[in-house]
């Protein structure tokens, strides 16, 4: 690949960066802080380099990894400006990397225009699996409270039915109680004395005695019996006469007889 295709497939950045040797300013990289799971890559050619199980926070602004994939995938040359430090190219493509840090912690720091992210598409299985069992809980859930409030409904349609075929049965079974015509007596007053019930019924006439006159319906509805006629008085009976008798007259002797 020479230096016109290289501009054809890297952004003026990258270009900057991977083929003139420059450098981004720190904390201003988009894989810095980045925490997916996958591959790093050379933006130039493709080569896989870094990977995200070894990347941490070297607190430089830039990413930052502890080991590289493969060693023979890498180039570090002698930076005479800094003994501290190596540039740090891809063996692929010789493109700019970034540089191994010699220190009291030895590193690799690269610029994100150097790199390449390819995520794991394992992860992105596993969480729309984890999303998945996540909706299918959700549904059984929702399933089962239905279910439940289905069979709770029913139960209590039966136990109304069970009610009112039991009421029937005890209505058809049971004796009317006769309900008292007498008044309850109020608190203090005494208990007012039952109506008496006047009979409709013919009463039947004394013996030897006139024949009584049929009951006759009032207006009430209660049958009355009208008064006896009164019979004709007696004539007086005139005593018969008895002629008046004479004292005794007294004896000889002066003694009444």
């Amino acid at each position: 690949m020479d230096e016109e295709d290289f501009k054809k497939k890297l952004t003026p950045e990258q270009y900057r960066v991977m083929r003139e040797k420059g450098e981004e300013k720190a904390f201003t990289g988009k894989y810095w802080d980045n925490k997916d799971d996958g591959v790093y890559g050379c933006a130039a050619c493709g080569k896989e380099i870094f990977s995200s199980e070894d990347k941490f926070d070297s607190g430089s602004g830039f990413p930052s990894f502890k080991k590289a994939l493969d060693l023979k995938e890498i180039e570090l040359i002698e930076d005479p400006a800094n003994p501290n430090r190596m540039e740090l190219r891809c063996k692929n493509c010789a493109s700019h990397l970034g540089f191994a840090i010699d220190g009291e912690e030895k590193y690799y720091q690269l610029n994100s225009a150097s790199l390449e992210l390819e995520v794991n598409d394992k992860d992105e299985e596993e969480d729309e699996e984890k999303e998945s069992e996540k909706k299918s809980d959700r549904t059984g859930k929702i399933k089962s409270v239905a279910k439940n409030m289905a069979m709770l409904a029913a139960t209590a349609a039966v136990s109304v039915a069970l009610g009112a075929t039991a009421g029937v049965i005890i209505c058809k079974n049971s004796t009317p109680t006769p309900v008292p015509t007498t008044a309850p007596a109020t608190a203090g007053k005494p208990a007012a004395a039952p109506s008496p019930v006047v009979s409709t019924r013919p009463v039947p006439p004394p013996a030897g005695g006139p024949t009584p006159a049929p009951t006759l319906p009032t207006s009430s509805g209660v049958g009355t019996v009208p008064p006896r006629s009164t019979p004709p008085p007696t004539p007086p009976v005139e005593p018969a006469s008895v002629p008046p008798t004479e004292p005794p007259l007294p004896s000889s002797d002066g003694t009444i007889p």
